[in-house]
């Protein structure tokens, strides 16, 4: 039990030493941490129903190859699109600032 309270005044001293600054920086990474996870469980849990449904409500359709279909087609593949990108660039601009401009060049390929 004495243990966490080194831990708990080692922390706290730290926090006055930074000043503001590092409050702002620990709620940032708390922030962004959150973001990563959420990603994670969206890919891990969420994302292969979403592909499902697409796929089964694209086989339910008669007609597939006129271009409203086709437009249908399009559009139900960029939503998923879109969920699977949300808040990467939140993400991305997180690693910009603490790891710098060509971590992020490298980073950026990966998510296109």
């Amino acid at each position: 039990m004495f243990f966490f309270y080194d831990i708990t005044d080692s922390l706290f001293q730290f926090f006055q030493r930074g000043g503001d600054v590092l409050y702002l920086i620990f709620i940032l990474g708390l922030v962004i941490t959150f973001l990563m996870f959420e990603k994670i469980w969206y890919l891990r849990y969420e994302h292969q129903s979403v592909i499902d449904t697409i796929i089964v409500d694209w086989k339910k359709r008669k007609d597939k190859n006129s271009f409203n279909s086709l437009a249908i087609r399009e559009m139900m593949i960029s939503n998923a699109a879109f969920k699977i990108n949300k808040n990467m660039k939140s993400i991305i601009a997180y690693f910009a600032c603490f790891f710098g401009p060509k971590f992020v060049i490298k980073l950026r390929c990966y998510f296109k």
